[in-house]
């Protein structure tokens, strides 16, 4: 008589972990005109409402902007990227695969101006945050202030994107009535 076997199909999914701080990101540059005019200076502040979200929640990340240039900032850019690294069994074979997933465009600050902005961001993406030994995912927002005929100012913020979390299922027998599912 042979053993019996049964072969599942397993998939893990990474925790959120509550240690994770929500990421912040601030930059303050010199506008030139043409890279060496001055024009004045502008700050990006930007920080996302929340320490990590779930694939297909909507991320609203806070900029605050502050324009003391003469210039204006035609538009605010969001630009989400991911990477993905494959590993071999050795440490120099390694395949990297690196791409934009999504990107937005929101209304600019005009010259000498202050503003704060709610960026949203829908998160559709196909792979969760991961840190596997053999397969890596990592995501980050690159922000953007688009200043004509000048050096754009950037923002750069990790993203911590997990995967839905299953809902625990077992079979409950307490006051179950009837044949149990594998005996009808």
């Amino acid at each position: 008589m042979k053993d019996l076997k049964a072969k599942i199909h397993a998939v893990v999914h990474e925790r959120k972990d509550p240690s994770i701080k929500p990421a912040y990101g601030e930059n303050t540059s010199t506008v030139r005109l043409l890279g060496c005019i001055p024009k004045g200076k502008a700050t990006l502040k930007a920080w996302f409402n929340n320490v990590s979200y779930t694939m297909g929640e909507v991320a609203y990340v806070k900029a605050d902007i502050s324009n003391d240039s003469k210039r204006d900032i035609g538009s605010m850019n969001t630009v989400l990227m991911r990477e993905i690294i494959i590993r071999g069994r050795g440490f120099n074979n390694r395949h990297t695969i690196k791409g934009e997933v999504l990107k937005n465009k929101y209304p600019g600050v005009k010259a000498l101006e202050k503003s704060e902005q709610d960026l949203p961001l829908q998160l559709n993406v196909a792979q969760p945050t991961a840190n596997g030994n053999l397969i890596s995912c990592r995501y980050w927002l690159d922000i953007e202030c688009d200043i004509s005929f000048a050096p754009d100012i950037e923002v750069h913020m990790p993203v911590e994107i997990f995967a839905p979390q299953p809902e625990v299922s077992g079979v409950i027998l307490e006051g179950w009535e009837g044949a149990l599912p594998w005996q009808a």
